[in-house]
């Protein structure tokens, strides 16, 4: 499976929920992209948005484990939060 090697938290959760996949890892995202597109090779990401351009015919499978759900935070200045308003 392809894997880029900067994602973060997400590396240690994937190779221990995965510890019998082999990974392919890529340091450079463009290299990594390449790959995607134009390999059968499976790839794991964690940005849907930017490997949905690159896909070269994949479909994307969501994992469904719970431990794959992450809750983000935005901390802002208080005069700023009615222009971040989500």
């Amino acid at each position: 499976m392809l894997l880029y090697t900067h994602i973060g938290f997400w590396s240690e959760l994937v190779r221990r929920r995965m510890p019998k996949t082999r990974f392919l890892l890529q340091d450079d995202r463009r290299t990594l992209l390449e790959l995607i597109g134009s390999s059968g090779i499976p790839a794991f990401t964690t940005d849907i948005d930017n490997l949905s351009r690159n896909l070269g015919g994949r479909v994307c499978i969501p994992f469904s484990d719970p431990e794959a759900r992450v809750d983000y935070y935005l901390v802002c200045r208080k005069d700023y939060w009615r222009q971040l308003h989500l």
